[in-house]
C-alpha cells in the first residue's frame, strides 16, 4: 500500500470512530479521535507542521 491508500484507511477509521462516539459518548475515544486527526493532518501541538 501506498501512503494515500494508508490516509484514506486512516479517515475511514477516523469517520467510523467519530459515528460509534455520537452513538455512545466517550471521553476515550474522543480523545482518541482528536490525537488521530492531528497526526492525520501533520499538526503539532504549538499548531507547527509536523512530518510523521
Amino acid at each position: 500500500m501506498d501512503n494515500e491508500e494508508l490516509r484514506h484507511i486512516v479517515a475511514l477509521l477516523i469517520e467510523d470512530a467519530e459515528k460509534l462516539n455520537a452513538i455512545k459518548p466517550n471521553a476515550a475515544i474522543q480523545a482518541h479521535i482528536w490525537l488521530a486527526k492531528r497526526a492525520f493532518n501533520n499538526i503539532d501541538d504549538d499548531g507547527s507542521a509536523i512530518r510523521l
